[in-house]
């Protein structure tokens, strides 16, 4: 590779030859070449000067020397300090072959190579030191070794020059930085290993030549940066190893890795970039692999991964560990016409845009808790695996297998996509997750085409984005299947809208597709389900004719024989006679609301006698209540059950000889109740917790001997709020307030109607006027349904007769007054809700009667304690109620 250096002939020459031979050079000696051969050793003293040191079969020693030239064959350098090297002389600052050189704390300098090593054999460690040249900084070819530690290589020329070259021979770097105006280092067949060093070139980082067996870098910590390139190029077989490393290829040609022929590459962690793609996959040759695990990568202006054509070979890309793609132009990867990419995505999150070009084969597995979000389009197979793809477009896939836990979700709620798959759809417990507007049958809503045939199961969850719920005839089209419709899905959850409960259908007859209907599915037949197991029904009363339409037990109704339930019957879900019209079913969670409406009006309702035993009142009291009762609603196919409890405290802050008081009362209490549908077996609870301050005032006149007869006039003012809940199954918790004036006014008269002075018998006619004043309430639920109360306030009446006796013992200190009470009652305010533009109707009658009977006891001392029971009865609704007390006078 280079010639015997003959000395200039105004130079002048030393030489030490033979093994014991040696010499050393004193900072005040003449600088000259030096020929150190046989064994000998020559010696360079701190601050010595020598032009060329020709090291043949021989040894080199020197420190803080200056040395314009070293040319070793066979031989030893050691030089430690001082400098290497001039731009005045020769090309090369070190040359080696088949030799052992070590270079500390040195400055290299070169016009053209700094470090030239050749052959097996060689080594050549370089530490702490700099190295500059201007064509080529560390110049390494066949089977020679270079370990660079601490070094700084710089290669000047801006066209053609390179920091490290490596041809046939190994190289270990650490703590370096290399950097040149072309390329940063190159290896052809050679290995690699880089650690904690930066390499950094115009037109290319690192460049990786040659087959798997010889070509190896392993790259480590390093940060690797082509300024208007591509940070690394691998081709051939060659193999590339990438540990917590950051490649970037800027500029207007920047590519962060492009992997060529047979080329692959494993990388964990780190950090991938480039101004065109991160990474540009152009292999053609069998073998070549991607393996990405925790790294990130990202492309300013075009496309994270971009994979040319590359005939029959088939690219497989791995992205593991929490990998993550970004991409100027929404795309993560790029399967160009004729590219086969095989694409795995285990345990990543990746947010844009897969696409093959028609002619690419593309097969994309999401799997392990990998999420995609973004568009797959073009892809020949699409797999998903315990993993979440959420669609941003419409996509275009071949085909979609669907496993356990593996969800695909088409809408975000922004817009509504579309999933076409040209050919198969196999499910194995996934789901499909569809926006819908829950309305009529042409609502809008995310589809899924499926041109092919469907195998397995598969499960669909529908969230309602905006509809306000409808009765549907056809119903909404989700699912649209071309070919042969084996697969069964399956509704997973519930489908809301407005008051509606929806069901998935699949179409009668040739009609494979699947619907969303405000209906419930049809009952398989048993004979249908199993064969084998079919028993048809038996009539008890006529065993022999299973069917007797004269007998009176037989299920046929007379009015309409095509149908055994009566068409007029609303509750009747299915009518033969009129299949346009099904009945829609309903949610449970409207009687819900109605539950808690109706509890909130009552919950804190008084009358004179409930609020302190009336004539037998203290000026402190003290009542608890508690009732149960139960209702239907929206045409019977809700029935809600409830209870609620309620204390209230009371003391008079003026009170009369007469029995005329006012006061002051506080009250607590609290409801809960369930809603069920008749029909899908649904049920909502509804919960609610209030608060009401008072104030209560009474008048009595009339027979002042007698103070349990004559007049009274009783008047209350509240100011209640309460904080609701409404939990439906299946459906988030639905949580809001209200709040409501109360007051009434309560007049009557009590008649002696026999007795003694210690003993009487008394009829009191009642009569109790009140109103109610609620504030706007509107709540709006997560599924989008407005929730809004209807018309609640209104007056509201009792008029009624009270029986009651008195009865005194021990001096008249002692009396106690049974009683019992029958009233009519009456309200004007509506119990309905509107769910969106709908009326819910609880059905509770405007008029019903109640009854009650109790007795209240008082001491000498001024306690005094009463109790009672209560029930209220009409048609389709009831509630018990029992409530004790006390009270103190003084």
């Amino acid at each position: 590779m280079a010639a015997l250096v003959i000395p200039s002939p105004h130079a002048l020459a030393g030489a030490v030859s033979g093994p014991d031979a040696s010499h050393v050079v004193q900072p005040g000696d003449r600088a000259e070449d030096w020929f150190i051969t046989d064994g000998a050793l020559l010696t360079l003293s701190p601050q010595s000067r020598t032009l060329i040191a020709f090291v043949t079969d021989s040894r080199l020693e020197a420190t803080d020397a200056h040395i314009n030239e070293v040319i070793a064959t066979r031989g030893r350098v050691n030089v430690r300090g001082g400098t290497l090297g001039t731009l005045g002389r020769g090309t090369v600052a070190a040359r080696f072959r088949y030799s052992v050189g070590h270079l500390e704390d040195l400055d290299i300098i070169a016009t053209g190579t700094g470090i030239e090593a050749l052959r097996s054999g060689t080594e050549v460690h370089v530490s702490r030191s700099t190295v500059t040249a201007n064509q080529i900084g560390v110049d390494a070819a066949d089977n020679a070794q270079v370990f660079l530690d601490d070094v700084r290589v710089a290669a000047t020329n801006y066209f053609a020059s390179t920091g490290v070259k490596l041809m046939d021979s190994n190289a270990w770097i650490t703590d370096s930085h290399i950097q040149a105006g072309d390329v940063a280092m190159t290896m052809t067949d050679s290995s690699a290993d880089i650690t904690n060093s930066t390499l950094s070139g115009r037109t290319l980082g690192l460049q990786v030549i040659g087959s798997a067996a010889t070509a190896q870098a392993h790259v480590k910590g390093t940060s690797v940066l082509a300024t208007n390139g591509t940070a690394v190029a691998l081709s051939g077989t060659a193999s590339l190893t990438l540990h917590d490393s950051h490649l970037s290829g800027e500029g207007s040609n920047g590519i962060g890795l492009r992997l060529q022929g047979g080329s692959s590459l494993a990388a964990y962690g780190g950090h991938i970039h480039g101004n065109l793609s991160a990474l540009r996959v152009d292999s053609n040759l069998e073998g070549s692999s991607v393996l990405l695990d925790g790294v990130q990568l990202k492309a300013s202006a075009g496309d994270a991964i971009l994979v040319t054509p590359a005939a029959s070979t088939v690219i497989p890309i791995e992205l593991r560990g929490g990998t993550t793609l970004s991409a100027g132009s929404g795309t993560l990867l790029r399967a160009q016409a004729g590219a086969r990419v095989d694409l795995l995505v285990s345990a990543s999150h990746l947010v844009g845009n897969l696409v093959g070009h028609s002619g690419a084969a593309l097969d994309v597995t999401l799997r392990d808790g990998a999420t995609l979000v973004g568009q797959i389009d073009q892809a020949r197979a699409v797999a998903v695996q315990d993993a979440r793809w959420q669609l941003t477009a419409d996509s275009h896939i071949a085909s979609l297998r669907l496993d356990q836990d593996g969800l695909v979700a088409l809408g975000r709620g922004d817009a509504f996509h579309v999933l076409n798959i040209l050919g198969n759809f196999t499910g194995s417990g996934g789901t499909i997750v569809l926006n819908t507007v829950l309305a009529s049958d042409n609502a809008a809503t995310d589809k899924l085409i499926i041109g092919g045939d469907t195998s397995g199961t598969a499960h669909v969850r529908v969230n309602n984005v905006g509809g306000a719920g409808a009765q549907t005839v056809q119903g909404i089209e989700l699912i649209q299947v071309g070919g042969a419709s084996n697969g069964t899905f399956t509704l997973a959850g519930r489908a809301v809208g407005g008051q509606y409960d929806y069901f998935l259908h699949k179409g009668t007859g040739s009609d494979g597709n699947w619907y969303l209907r405000s209906q419930l599915p049809p009952t398989p037949d048993p004979c249908d389900v199993d064969p084998n197991n079919c028993t048809p029904p038996v009539d008890p009363v006529d065993p022999i004719d299973p069917i007797d339409p004269l007998d009176p037990v037989d299920p046929v109704d007379p009015v309409d024989p095509v149908d055994p339930v009566d068409p007029v019957d609303p509750v009747d879900p299915v009518d033969p006679v009129d299949p346009i019209a099904p009945t829609p079913v309903l949610r449970p969670e409207p009687g819900a609301y109605l539950a808690n409406l109706q509890a909130a009006q009552t919950m804190f309702r008084l009358g004179y006698h409930e609020r302190e035993a009336g004539q037998n009142g203290g000026r402190a009291w003290a009542r608890v209540e508690g009732s149960r009762s139960g209702f239907e609603a929206v045409s019977r196919q809700l029935v809600i059950r409830g209870n609620s409890q309620s204390l209230t405290v009371g003391a008079d802050v003026w009170r009369h000889d007469s029995g005329s008081s006012v006061g002051m009362m506080l009250s607590s209490g609290n409801a809960s109740s369930t809603s069920t549908n008749t029909l899908t077996g649904y049920y909502a609870r509804g919960k609610v917790k209030g608060e009401a301050l008072g104030v209560y005032g009474t008048w009595r006149g009339g027979n002042g001997a007698d103070p349990y007869a004559g007049f009274y006039v009783d008047g209350s003012l509240q100011r209640a709020q309460f904080r609701n809940r409404v939990e439906g199954v299946g459906l988030v918790d639905e949580r809001y307030g209200t709040r409501a004036w109360q007051s009434t006014v309560e007049a009557g008269y009590a008649y002696r109607m026999g007795g003694t002075s210690n003993a009487g018998i008394f009829v009191e006619p009642q009569l109790q006027l009140g109103y109610n004043r609620w504030h706007s309430h509107r709540h709006t639920e997560a599924n989008g349904t407005v929730v809004t109360t209807e018309d609640a306030d209104g007056l509201f009446g009792r008029a009624g007769l009270r029986l009651s006796g008195v009865t005194r013992w021990g001096d008249g200190a002692t009396e106690a007054q049974p009683y019992i009470a029958a009233h009519w009652l009456h309200t004007r305010a509506e119990s309905q809700m509107r769910m969106d533009d709908e009326v819910v109707d609880a059905r509770i009658p405007r008029s019903r009667g109640e009854f009650s009977a109790g007795a209240s006891l008082t001491f000498g001392n001024g306690v005094g304690a009463w109790g009672g029971l209560l029930l209220q009865k009409a048609s389709g609704f009831h509630q018990t109620s029992a409530q004790v007390g006390v009270s103190f006078r003084w």
